[in-house]
């Protein structure tokens, strides 16, 4: 698999097809423990100010380009890759996949209630999939050691093949880093609001939209409050990044 360096993040140069096929393979052979990020702008900014976060991320087994912000940006560093992975496509082919080879699945995060609203609409959608296990973590849980031994417990009980966390960015990644040895699952992924698309609480983006780039102006249009300072003041700090790493030689 080849790489393209963005501002010291390894992203890997890959499609969801390829993606897929690996988790595909990981699953069945069931040798090895898969961690997956889906790192975008808001990723780049931040690693670039935390060198603990950017440690994390770089040690995740695949760090997919989920913003087309790293598919520009990859191109004006002369080193392009193949294609945006959306976090939500991803997550859903994950789900198909899953509900086709019968692999179990637990969900972690989300606000309270929305991983159980997810689970039920997915099995709507797919009337295969084992959904074993779904668990919300209260605010600041990753400094409870009693609610990490918790939901450590249940996922052990439950043992899914594949654990999906949908919390905060840098929260579910550094989750997965500290604890992935102490479960069994064979693939862990964070992928951030994917819960609340497939609960059907936040409205998923067309596909042209999102394939042309524009996802995160359907998301702040939509969560105008929430969203505005991140993707108009902090993400766009990328571009002065990238151009440093161009420029500067800066990785």
């Amino acid at each position: 698999m080849n790489y393209v360096n963005i501002v010291g993040l390894r992203i890997a140069n890959i499609d969801l097809y390829e993606t897929i096929k690996i988790i595909e393979q990981t699953l069945r052979e069931k040798s090895k423990h898969l961690a997956i990020f889906t790192p975008n702008s808001n990723f780049v900014v931040k690693a670039n100010r935390d060198a603990n976060f950017l440690a994390i991320l770089n040690q995740a087994d695949i760090l997919i380009p989920d913003g087309m912000p790293l598919i520009w940006a990859s191109k004006f560093l002369n080193t392009p890759l193949k294609e945006k992975v959306s976090g939500s496509s991803l997550f859903f082919s994950i789900c198909e996949l899953a509900a086709r080879c019968g692999y179990s699945l637990y969900f972690l995060g989300g606000d309270q209630g929305v991983a159980e609203k997810a689970a039920f609409e997915l099995k709507k959608k797919y009337h295969k999939i084992n959904i074993v296990g779904t668990y919300y973590a209260p605010f600041g849980f990753e400094y409870d050691d009693s609610e990490n031994q918790k939901i450590l417990g249940d996922i052990n009980s439950k043992k899914p093949e594949i654990l999906i966390i949908g919390l905060g960015a840098g929260q579910g990644e550094r989750w997965i880093i500290k604890h992935k040895k102490e479960y069994p699952a064979f693939l862990s992924i964070q992928l951030g609001a994917s819960f609340s698309f497939a609960a059907g609480i936040t409205k998923m983006p067309p596909e042209w939209i999102k394939r042309n780039g524009f996802g995160w102006l359907w998301r702040l249009l939509n969560e105008p409050r929430r969203l505005w300072k991140r993707y108009l003041l902090q993400d766009i700090k990328i571009f002065y990044y990238i151009f440093q790493q161009k420029y500067l030689k800066r990785t």
